[in-house]
């Protein structure tokens, strides 16, 4: 057992959109088999929500301390509890160190504090039009963001981006930064399922398609998608159908998509269905023609590496991390040029070895990514078992100069 003190507590009240529940369903088992493996039981114990319970069924009971789901039902409650009460928690479980997967939470005196900056969204978000009630959710969420992670003892990065990001713009000294990228879940293959004909039949997508996905949000830039698919359809009317996945999580953007597509007088063609269930998300990935990433604020996306694990040909914007992500694994074209990504899309869909190599290299990326090489990286930050300059690197050197 780690002796009194030297336990990391980790805060998961944070995980509530999907790529913080991705996040912690594929990293914590792995993180508490890790500190076994290298003679740490009872290393971490864990803080969620009621709702949060099913992330934790391979986790030790006696190592959970579960809280009324109300707490997590807004950033700022979650953190006016966590300034009041977190203190107490520390105090009763032995904790020498609070490890928190987010850039958003209160900081405990006393010990050391580890927090990642994994949604760039609050930074950037003033460059784009929100509804009101995410809009204030980001202006306020920004400068608190800044301040937690300038307080902390240490911060973990998931991408390059991310980590520059921090040194220049926020002003954390580089010695406190380390880089951990986010793992690959294995579910998400080129391999086609005994279902993949019926989930397609369903949503009438049997002859092929280009493929999109993310929550409805204004950096998404879905518009500039969709102008480009415009473009196209008025030279090419046989091309095979657009399709958008995601929930409404802005309803002024979702109304702007649907707005942009009708513009088109193609909405047959340009489809958006919605929100979609984690295996049929599998299936629509791996059956694509092409999978476009049209994103503009990303730390280290979960979609992209879903895309690269089932085989995508992947057509994407040049804003970073993306091309730290995808390297070779992509095609690029200028962000919000919608004449440079009708023809990018073009060339994919005229030539079928094009979007082969493109699929063959997103395999050997995505081989890159790895949820037990992220345990083993993040425990060595916790642990401070190495320094943290010396780790393996998936920057090209063209982007890590």
């Amino acid at each position: 057992m780690t002796q009194r003190g030297q336990r990391t507590l980790v805060n998961c009240l944070s995980a509530g959109s999907g790529g913080s529940l991705s996040y912690v369903r594929n990293l914590l088992p792995r993180l508490v088999v890790e500190a076994e493996r290298q003679g740490m039981p009872g290393r971490f114990c864990f803080l969620h929500g009621r709702q949060q319970r099913a992330l934790f069924s391979e986790i030790d009971e006696a190592d959970r301390i579960e809280v009324d789901e109300s707490i997590c039902s807004s950033p700022l409650r979650r953190y006016l509890w966590e300034s009041r009460c977190l203190p107490q928690v520390v105090a009763s479980h032995s904790v020498g160190q609070v490890f928190l997967p987010s850039q958003f939470g209160a900081i405990v005196d006393g010990i050391e504090n580890v927090l990642m900056i994994r949604n760039m969204e609050p930074f950037f978000a003033r460059r784009y039009s929100y509804a009101l009630a995410k809009d204030m959710r980001n202006r306020v969420l920004a400068p608190l963001s800044r301040r937690a992670l300038t307080r902390a003892d240490r911060v973990i990065a998931v991408s390059e981006f991310s980590r520059q990001y921090c040194l220049e713009d926020i002003g954390i000294p580089e010695r406190k930064l380390s880089l951990v990228y986010h793992g690959r879940d294995a579910s998400f293959s080129p391999e086609c399922g005994p279902h993949d004909a019926d989930v397609l039949a369903r949503y009438g997508l049997a002859d092929g398609y280009v493929f999109s996905c993310g929550s409805m949000l204004p950096y998404r830039r879905f518009e500039d998608l969709i102008a480009a698919y415009g473009r196209l359809l008025a030279e090419r009317p046989n091309l095979p159908p657009l399709i958008l996945a995601g929930g409404r999580e802005d309803g002024g953007y979702a109304h702007l998509v649907q707005a942009a597509i009708a513009n088109t007088g193609s909405e047959g063609a340009i489809r958006h269905i919605g929100r979609l269930a984690y295996e049929d998300m599998q299936v629509l990935y791996r059956n694509s023609l092409v999978f476009v990433m049209s994103s503009e604020i990303e730390a280290c996306p979960n979609v992209g590496i879903e895309a690269m694990s089932s085989g995508c040909a992947i057509l994407s914007s040049d804003n970073p991390p993306l091309p730290e992500i995808f390297q070779d694994a992509a095609l690029y074209y200028p962000a919000r040029n919608a004449a440079a990504l009708a023809a990018r899309l073009a060339e994919l869909l005229d030539s079928r070895p094009m979007r082969q190599q493109l699929s063959d290299h997103a395999l050997e990326r995505a081989a890159f990514f790895s949820w037990q090489t992220c345990a083993e990286e993040t425990l060595a930050v916790l642990s401070a078992s190495a320094p943290q300059a010396e780790r393996r690197s998936g920057i090209p050197a063209s982007l890590g100069a």
